[in-house]
């Protein structure tokens, strides 16, 4: 986990990490819009407590990509910025 949480926390690819997600919002004019076209096994992994990204953009995702599959993980949440015990 320490090495995708770097991606987010370094300065220098920070700007990467936030073009990630900025692609995927469909108001973004450089949205990469050929999901359709991912042809092999896809199983999109979620926790349901991401505060970054809602579990409800998993699931747009998920239909965006043919016969892709959600996993929605309990009580946990991304880069560590899931809920808190």
């Amino acid at each position: 986990m320490a090495l995708y949480r770097r991606t987010m926390v370094q300065r220098t690819r920070q700007p990467a990490f936030w073009r990630q997600i900025a692609q995927f919002d469909e108001n973004t004019p450089t949205k990469w819009n050929h999901y359709e076209q991912i042809r092999c096994p896809v199983m999109i992994l979620w926790g349901e407590e991401d505060r970054l990204i809602s579990v409800e953009d998993g699931r747009r995702l998920t239909n965006m990509i043919p016969g892709s599959i959600l996993k929605v993980i309990p009580n946990a949440g991304s880069f560590g910025a899931g809920r808190r015990a």
